[in-house]
């Protein structure tokens, strides 16, 4: 049996599980798909409780849901099978990740200000910041240029995970996208950097995909631009 319910949260009738009995199966990613049908096929000995796990709507969103697994038994105690009830828990996993990923910033600014408290060595500090940088927004890599206001550029100082070993790189105002933002004086995204006409040279363009851009400023002098 399959509740009309189905259709609020991943789209598809209860008919459509009739026709095609392994639509349930496909609809759970695969990440999860083992350990959830791998306790269902131990009959008697499944574990009740509750499982999360995404699965792909008829729409082809991901959706966070929740399922509840309870082993049912005749009169006279003999298992008949297991009934599942499924949730919509979208909401609530955005909710905690806003909340994780607030926390994480707040810890990340706190450990910056006691850094630059502590530390009187810029170079220091400014690893400091790339690093978090990366592992906050779950990046790859990346890179921190420096301006040099004698000849109105930025030179490649520090990277984060790179693909190659440090070169002296200078990045001209305007070119690239940490020339556009020492221009502009502000952030600057780029959704897919590998297509992005902007950027020309990149060895590793190709590799790329969302790329951002923010300035470093020191009160009102430019230090530098951050990409990540």
């Amino acid at each position: 049996y399959t509740s009309p319910a189905s259709q609020n949260i991943c789209g598809y009738m209860p008919d459509d599980f009739y026709k095609d009995k392994s639509l349930f199966r496909e609809m759970i990613l695969k990440d999860y798909r083992s350990e959830f049908f791998d306790n269902l096929s131990s009959k008697e000995k499944v574990v009740e409780g509750i499982t999360n796990f995404r699965i792909i709507s008829k729409k082809g969103n991901e959706v966070w849901v929740s399922n509840t697994s309870k082993q049912v038994f005749d009169e006279d105690g003999n298992f008949q099978g297991i009934r599942g009830s499924i949730r919509n828990i979208q909401d609530v996993i955005q909710k905690e990740n806003a909340m994780s990923w607030q926390t994480k910033t707040l810890t990340a600014l706190h450990e910056t200000a006691l850094e630059l408290a502590s530390k009187h060595d810029l170079q220091e500090v400014l690893q400091s910041i790339l690093t978090r940088s990366v592992s906050l927004l779950n990046a790859s890599r990346g890179s921190l240029f420096l301006y040099r206001e004698e000849t109105d550029d930025l030179i490649l100082t520090l990277q984060e995970n790179p693909l190659t070993e440090l070169e002296k790189v200078v990045i001209k105002r305007g070119e690239g996208i940490a020339g556009k933002v020492l221009d502009e004086g502000q952030p600057v995204t780029i959704d897919n950097f590998s297509v992005w006409s902007g950027e020309k040279n990149r060895r590793e363009k190709k590799t790329l995909g969302a790329v951002a851009g923010v300035p470093i400023f020191w009160g009102e002098r430019m230090l530098g631009v951050l990409v990540i």
